[in-house]
């Protein structure tokens, strides 16, 4: 996200808007978020992506062992490209309640 310590990995990518994702929940991982499917909602932004940003990404996300690239549709109907979190690393994680990372400090569930 805009802002925040990873967002240079996404440099040169124009953002396309906000949006979020219904039918999946946000771990806090500690230093960075874990998206699982489940019930709730994950708030985000889309941007648009080159094939070759795309594999960069896939590496830095470590594709497909820690996050799996998933296609899934958004709320506002826009399909995109999402890395979903894999046991183990996903295992004991508290929820962060309102799906939105930024709020991660404000609101975390058990």
């Amino acid at each position: 996200m805009m802002g925040e310590a990873n967002h240079a990995h996404l440099q040169g990518a124009p953002l396309w808007g906000r949006d979020f994702l219904h039918g999946a929940t946000l771990l806090d991982g500690g230093a960075y978020p874990f998206l699982v499917f489940g019930p709730g909602v994950v708030w985000g932004e889309c941007y648009g992506i080159s094939t070759n940003l795309l594999s960069s990404l896939d590496e830095f996300e470590e594709h497909p062992n820690v996050y799996c690239r998933q296609w899934v549709v958004l709320a506002s109907g826009r399909e995109a490209w999402t890395y979903v979190g894999q046991l183990p690393y996903t295992s004991n994680l508290k929820a962060i309640a309102g799906g939105n990372w930024r709020d991660r400090a404000l609101r975390v569930s058990r």
